[in-house]
């Protein structure tokens, strides 16, 4: 079988000028982003697998944040940061749900650095994401040593067209009616790292360091792309999935770490002469890619929707719109649940009409920090809107609060700024109750009287999301149910009780997730 190769310009060539000094002194990369001769970043590697890093999050030439990933099963990562003397502590833990198809995020969190987990919580990652949602997928399931065995396989392949700097492109993806394929990609990496180059050189330490991180996997790595997975379950808006590090179950092989797979259907002939069609196969190209910096979505900052925003944007993206995105893109973050992070990802949301990435981070931070009102101010903004009648509801009933902050305020005038539009009025008994059930949840730590509240207004709410009032009234109805949907199973993950990890649950929690499962089964989700 014939060998394909395809020549790309080196990563020099792409990234254009340096913005940092690298150096490898035996198993460790060092990273200084601002060139002042101390160390703001370091990777840490055994045996070739990424074992720890360290990160000066403020550039005082101080390490503030460790993250170690275990060295043998690379299930989890402990991340120790310690910002503005302040130092949290966060164990994360992935594991795969065999039912749901779904990656389990567990997070244990030490606020005051004692050893001991003040606080655990839930969450969940989808495999199966969509166009309007993210088009990646977690990995996963096979031994590392069945991995390493796929990959020496690949390796010796002739199937794949070589590429001097990383990228293994399987035949696949080229033939008849694909010869635009890999010149796509090539313009993808080759627009995505000019654009981190420009943001590390306008000052932005968060572009630097991804930088260096993804040029760190081109030029040690051989990323895989494939485009035949035709066991995957694709849905009718997913482009493609990608992993995310070597944690993720492999369930999906010959897809092996880093790699990527694009939906068959969407390489279709006419794609080049589709002018938003092509952009958008770039710019998930580059999306999935900077998933293979271990970047999950719903657990960590997100890069992969924002800088797939900022580094290509669309004829109809307002320089708002690609402003926010690359301020997130290219910003500076301790972890989800940093309120820097959740002002840019607000804004960010606000611009682009895509509420999610913020809904998502407004809960990771009322997780960690349940009574304060500035988590529940963010999910009130990130709730509201012409559409969106429980952020509304929500900014109402905080307003009434005397213990804001003028930032707070600010918030939530934000959040009721819509409270005049009249589309609104029929579904505002219904998000009323959700909204009042949001408090009960996080501010008064009751999940028990959150369901017993939902239950007891169960008829209210069925109604309510059975309306069909005004030409919009689908798109009310979706708040209601997302954030209705969202309490529900905060709740039952609270209490759900999955084979790994062992762990042990509270009395009555077991009898609360049976609670929450029912009422997930009543309303349809």
């Amino acid at each position: 079988m014939t060998l394909f190769v395809f020549i790309f310009f080196s990563l020099s060539v792409f990234a254009g000028a340096p913005t940092y000094q690298m150096k490898r002194v035996g198993d460790t990369l060092t990273f200084d982003f601002n060139q002042d001769k101390k160390v703001d970043y370091l990777e840490k590697f055994r045996d070739g697998k990424l074992i720890e890093t360290q990160y000066d999050l403020d550039a005082d030439g101080k390490m503030d944040q460790l993250t170690i990933l275990d060295p043998e099963t690379e299930v989890f990562k402990i991340v120790d940061i310690a910002k503005n003397s302040k130092s949290v502590k966060k164990r994360i833990t992935y594991w795969n749900h065999d039912v749901s198809k779904k990656t389990i995020v567990f997070t244990q969190v030490d606020k005051n650095n004692d050893g001991i987990w003040d606080n655990n919580y839930q969450t969940e990652t989808s495999i199966d994401q969509k166009r309007e949602d993210c088009p990646v997928a977690a990995i996963s399931s096979q031994s590392e040593t069945l991995a390493q065995n796929i990959q020496s396989a690949c390796l010796r392949s002739d199937d794949y067209v070589a590429t001097d700097f990383g990228y293994r492109i399987h035949r696949s993806c080229t033939g008849p009616g694909k010869d635009w394929v890999m010149p796509a990609i090539r313009e993808s990496i080759h627009t995505g790292l000019q654009c981190l180059t420009r943001l590390s050189q306008e000052g932005m330490r968060g572009a630097a360091k991804n930088l260096s991180a993804l040029e760190s996997i081109l030029s040690t790595n051989n990323v895989q792309i494939l485009c035949n997975e035709t066991s995957y379950g694709w849905g009718r808006d997913t482009l493609a999935h990608a992993t995310t590090g070597g944690e993720d179950a492999q369930r999906f092989l010959p897809l092996v770490h880093p790699g990527i797979s694009f939906n068959p259907s969407i390489l279709r002939e006419d794609v080049p002469t589709v002018p938003e069609d092509l952009l958008q196969f770039k710019e998930t190209a580059f999306h999935e890619q900077l998933h293979h910096l271990g970047n999950r979505h719903g657990v960590d900052p997100e890069i992969s929707y924002t800088c797939g925003k900022c580094c290509f944007p669309g004829p109809r993206d307002t320089p708002e719109k690609t402003d926010t995105a690359c301020r997130v893109c290219g910003g500076d973050y301790a972890s989800l649940t940093d309120p820097e992070y959740l002002r840019d990802i607000t804004a960010y949301g606000e611009a682009n009409y895509a509420s999610e990435q913020a809904l998502s981070a407004s809960l990771a931070y009322l997780r960690e920090n349940p009574t304060n009102n500035l988590g529940m101010a963010y999910l009130a903004v990130n709730s509201a809107g012409v559409f969106g009648p429980v952020g509304i509801e929500l900014g109402s009933l905080l307003s009434g609060r005397t213990d804001l902050t003028e930032d707070e305020k600010a918030l939530v005038a934000r959040a009721t700024r819509f409270d005049f539009y009249e589309p609104l009025n029929p579904y505002r008994p219904g998000a009323r109750v959700i909204a009042q059930t949001y408090l009960k949840m996080y501010q008064e730590q009751d999940p028990r009287g959150a369901l017993a509240y939902i239950r007891a207004n169960a008829d209210l709410i069925q109604a309510q999301l059975r309306l069909n009032e005004g030409v919009n009234g689908i798109y009310i109805r979706d708040n209601l149910k997302e954030n209705l949907n969202n309490l529900i199973t905060e709740v039952w993950y609270r209490g759900y009780r999955g084979a790994s990890p062992p762990r042990k649950v509270a009395d009555g929690l077991d009898e609360l997730a049976t609670e929450a499962f029912a009422l997930k089964d009543l309303f349809g989700f």
